[in-house]
């Protein structure tokens, strides 16, 4: 994570890069052989390429070492070529059924290549062998989000920011969590005012918390915008933004562009749909835009930069005009 420890794995979410730690070795196998060591060094470095050269070297001389497997899954993550790392964790588990962290590595892989199921099956795995593992509960809290699980993707997260304070990406899941709680605008059963405005509230601390972590982020100014978005969706009154069942005319979309693929997502085979939240204003703005379901690899702000260009009519209560809330949904498929 941000908190000093090496880098290893990467994920986006709502556009932004996140990690989990470099893992520690497997207890109780040997890790004497000079090569495997140098080659676990290479991968600290973050020196993928010569990584999965030395690690290559390694698993063809002997098949049967796990732990030479699973930094060369590790080494893949960093090119990244999600499809050889998988098979390296696959393999690391297959010789060695109790190496938690090579099924979170797994779990990992099949999150980023979009298979839901078979990552959270593989994430459970690992914290069935070790229940206090910061990393897997973060890795199933965004695989239970990504599910629509939005009680366990905040139980998952809270219990990573319990285990690892420091786990800057824990907080940032657990603000994606709350938000995720009070993004319907169209039915709110269990979304009473005050539970809404203490979720918005608890999100902008975990935000918060997140941006003193990481004050240096490449999506700084990402984070910053949706840190105001979260401050003033806790504070707009039910007279300022209406739902669309309380105005008499609601908005009418003009034009709404579609958002294209980065080349890291199309690389990566990401699908699936990012949905939005925002305010459609009486001024003709689409303002206050929240993240409340993300996609990796750049989709999510490629998804705000489409929701900013919409161009509608405002909607109309009693005769004036007035803003309203509005749910966004923006789907990726890929076709051949």
């Amino acid at each position: 994570m941000h908190n000093g420890s090496r880098k290893i794995f990467r994920l986006e979410v709502l556009a932004l890069g996140v990690s989990i730690l470099f893992a520690p070795v497997p207890a109780g196998i040997a890790q004497s052989q000079t090569d495997l060591q140098s080659a676990i060094q290479l991968v600290k470095e973050n020196k993928s390429s010569q990584a999965v050269a030395a690690l290559k070297s390694i698993t063809s001389k002997n098949k049967q070492d796990a732990v030479a497997w699973y930094y060369l899954g590790v080494a893949y993550l960093e090119k990244p070529d999600l499809k050889k790392a998988t098979d390296a964790f696959e393999k690391a588990t297959s010789l060695k059924s109790d190496m938690a962290e090579a099924f979170t590595g797994l779990g990992y892989c099949y999150l980023r290549r979009g298979k839901l199921n078979v990552a959270k099956g593989a994430t459970e795995r690992s914290l069935s062998l070790q229940p206090v593992s910061a990393d897997a509960h973060y890795t199933l809290g965004i695989i239970n989000l990504r599910m629509g699980d939005r009680d366990e993707a905040l139980k998952n997260a809270e219990a990573a920011i319990k285990e690892r304070p420091s786990m800057s990406e824990a907080y940032l899941l657990k603000a994606q969590s709350l938000v995720y709680f009070v993004s319907s605008v169209l039915v709110q059963v269990d979304d009473v005012k005050e539970e809404r405005i203490s979720r918005y509230r608890q999100a902008v601390t975990a935000l918060e918390k997140y941006m003193e972590l990481v004050p240096d982020s490449d999506d700084k100014t990402l984070w910053q915008e949706q840190l105001a978005s979260l401050r003033a969706h806790s504070q707009l009154s039910e007279n300022e933004v209406f739902t669309g069942k309380q105005v008499t005319t609601k908005v009418r979309l003009i034009k709404k562009p579609e958002p294209s693929y980065t080349e890291s997502a199309r690389q990566n085979l990401v699908t699936g749909t990012v949905v939005l939240k925002a305010v459609f204003a009486a001024d003709g703005k689409v303002k206050y835009i929240l993240v409340v379901a993300s996609l990796p690899d750049g989709l999510t702000a490629r998804a705000i930069d489409a929701a900013r260009k919409i161009k509608f009519v405002p909607a109309t209560k009693d005769g004036r005009t007035v803003s309203m809330y509005m749910q966004l949904e923006y789907n990726f498929n890929l076709y051949p």
